[in-house]
C-alpha cells in the first residue's frame, strides 16, 4: 500500500473523503539513436569550374522530443590541398555556421537546432573547395555530427562548449571536442569521402 492509500484510508475512518489527482506523467522519452539518422557527403563540380561542393547531408527517421543544447555539425578537409571559398546551408532556422575560425585550418563548425528538425526530410551544410595542388592524388574531405538530447523534459536553455585541438576527420584539417551539461547525453556519428581532380 502506497503513502497516499494509507492517508486516504486513515481519513476515511473518521469520515473525511479525499480524492488525490494523478499527477503521475507517463513521458516515453523519444531520444534518437544515432541508427535513426541517415547521413552522407556528396561531393559536386560544375563543368569547367574548379571548385567542388563538398555537402554533408543528413535526416532523421525519428521525432527528438527531449533535445538538448544545440547539435553539433563539423565539416573537414585537407587544408594542405584544398582552400576554402565558401559555405552554404539549409534554412538558418535548422542549420547555421557557429564557428570560422579555423576554415583555414579545415574545419567549419555549424549549429543543428534539431528541435525544428522534421522527419524524414533532408538538411546539409556545403563547403565550397578550390584545390591548392593539382595532381593524381586523392582530396579528401569528411563531417562529424554531435547530437545532444536529455532524458528528461526540461525547460531550461542549455548550452554546450567547443574546444579545438588534435587532427580533425581527415589529415590536414584540426578536430574538435564538444563538452555537454551534466543533464545531457551525447552520441557522434562521422563520414568521409574524397575526389580526385
Amino acid at each position: 500500500m502506497d503513502n497516499k492509500q494509507k492517508i486516504k484510508d486513515d481519513l476515511e475512518k473518521i469520515g473525511v473523503y479525499i480524492e488525490f489527482a494523478n499527477n503521475e506523467q507517463n513521458i516515453s522519452i523519444q531520444k534518437i539513436e544515432a541508427y535513426e539518422m541517415e547521413h552522407e557527403i556528396a561531393i559536386a563540380r560544375r563543368a569547367g569550374s574548379q571548385l567542388y561542393y563538398v555537402s554533408y547531408m543528413f535526416k532523421f527517421n525519428k521525432k527528438e522530443t527531449c533535445p538538448g543544447s544545440y547539435d553539433v555539425l563539423g565539416l573537414f578537409w585537407d587544408s594542405n590541398r584544398l582552400s576554402y571559398e565558401n559555405y552554404s546551408t539549409s534554412e538558418t532556422k535548422y542549420v547555421d555556421l557557429r564557428d570560422n575560425t579555423n576554415k583555414l585550418k579545415g574545419t567549419l563548425v555549424f549549429n543543428v537546432f534539431d528541435k525544428n528538425i522534421e522527419v524524414g526530410k533532408y538538411y546539409y551544410a556545403t563547403v565550397v573547395l578550390a584545390p591548392k595542388v593539382v595532381d593524381s592524388n586523392w582530396y579528401e574531405v569528411g563531417a562529424k555530427y554531435t547530437h545532444t538530447f536529455t532524458t528528461t523534459q526540461t525547460t531550461i536553455s542549455l548550452s554546450n562548449k567547443i574546444d579545438y585541438g588534435g587532427s580533425g576527420v581527415v589529415s590536414g584539417s584540426i578536430g574538435y571536442t564538444v563538452t555537454i551539461n551534466q543533464i545531457e547525453q551525447m552520441w557522434e556519428k562521422a563520414a568521409d569521402n574524397a575526389f580526385k581532380y
